[in-house]
This record gives C-alpha cells, sequence and structure tokens, in this order.
C-alpha cells in the first residue's frame, strides 16, 4: 500500500480493494488487445435563451422588413395621386 491509500481493515475490504483495482484497468482496454478507443463527446448545445434571443431579432428585422416592403408599395401606388378620402370643403379629392 502506498502513504495514500488507507490499509485494508479487514480480508474482505483488502478483496475488494483488489477487485477495484484489477477494473480499473480493464474499462480502458478493448477486446482482441486492441487499443483503447477514446470516449466520444456529445455536441453541446446552446443554452434555450440564447437560441430564443436569436430568433427573437431574426423575426424583429423580419417582421419590420416586410412592414417597410408592404409601406414602400403602398406609397408608390399613389404616386402623383391624392389619396383616399382627403376632402377640400365639400369637394372630394380623392383619387385626383
Amino acid at each position: 500500500m502506498t502513504e495514500l491509500d488507507p490499509a485494508p481493515v479487514d480480508e474482505t475490504s483488502a478483496e475488494l480493494a483488489h477487485i477495484v483495482a484489477d477494473t480499473a484497468g480493464a474499462a480502458d482496454a478493448s477486446p482482441a488487445g486492441l487499443a483503447p478507443v477514446p470516449p466520444t463527446v456529445a455536441p453541446r448545445r446552446p443554452r434555450t435563451a440564447l437560441r430564443f434571443g436569436v430568433s427573437f431579432v431574426a423575426g424583429l428585422v423580419l417582421v419590420t422588413g416586410i412592414g417597410a416592403g408592404a409601406l414602400y408599395a403602398w406609397s408608390h401606388q399613389y404616386d402623383g395621386r391624392i389619396l383616399p378620402g382627403v376632402h377640400a370643403g365639400s369637394v372630394d379629392l380623392s383619387g385626383m
């Protein structure tokens, strides 16, 4: 035993310590004496709050762009004409 390992109290704990020591090295070995296979690490998923924030900003930009396009098209529809619902006194100037 080394200085860091506590001495076994009885035969049962000595056997258990021996079994644990033997199986610790066996987990890294692969069948047929091949080289050990390193464990694969699962890819990390972005946090939900980050995904929500990016999606929210992207949606906001998309809605703003669509709204600006609609207003631009609507304004060009009445280029050189008076907007509907415009009156001068009792005269309707709409569409002139």
